[in-house]
């Protein structure tokens, strides 16, 4: 059975995203993740086996664990073993506790600057994936601790990862800087020459 949370927000919605986190899980051998500002966007843990979700909305809780939820992965995961899911409820720039994890992929959709805030959480060489709604991937392309992979470009359920001839999608029309100072007041990303779903990142090494 479909938890009713997920079936409302992101299976009727067409919103469930399965080929993105399939490819991603495909190309970078994924064993654990970390969604800040997740929902219920259970789909991550269909494909990667250790899954952190962290959100502000009181429900998760209930959501998470409800016995029918992780059933409802163990039927749609594609890998062998268990699955892992922890969560937590509550503000993603205040959870102190999950200091212990080091996730191979965190994601960041529609939900402010995890790139910054959650960074902690990403091993070295780990990947981000970001979209550019709040300005989260602006500010992960001037961050020096971030090296741009390639993005990520959307046809309805089908995406595509592009890592050639990119330069049109992190750079602006006119050539100019980014503002930085009103991305993060605003919260609004800068616009590029060509738009992509998100945008590929990698942790550098300290």
């Amino acid at each position: 059975m479909i938890p009713k949370l997920y079936d409302q927000y992101f299976v009727k919605k067409e919103d469930e995203r399965r080929h993105l986190f399939q490819i991603l899980s495909e190309r970078f051998n994924l064993e654990s993740g970390i969604y800040p500002g997740s929902f219920v966007h259970l789909t991550p843990a269909f494909y990667i086996r250790e899954m952190i979700f962290i959100d502000n909305d009181r429900r998760i809780n209930r959501f998470f664990s409800d016995p029918t939820t992780l059933e409802y992965i163990n039927e749609q995961k594609i890998y062998n073993g268990e699955p892992k899911v922890i969560w937590r409820q509550g503000d993603y720039t205040e959870v102190g506790d999950l200091n212990e994890y080091s996730c191979d992929i965190m994601f960041s959709f529609y939900a402010g600057f995890i790139s910054r805030h959650c960074k902690r959480f990403l091993k070295d060489r780990g990947v981000l994936i970001a979209n550019n709604s709040h300005g989260d991937a602006t500010l992960a392309l001037s961050d020096p601790d971030y090296t741009c992979l390639g993005v990520i470009l959307r046809n309805n359920q089908r995406f595509q990862i592009k890592t050639e001839e990119i330069e049109p999608y992190i750079t602006k029309k006119n050539g100019s800087a980014f503002n930085l100072e009103k991305v993060r007041e605003k919260m609004i990303g800068e616009k590029f020459s060509r738009y992509a779903y998100a945008y590929m990142f990698r942790k550098c090494c300290e």
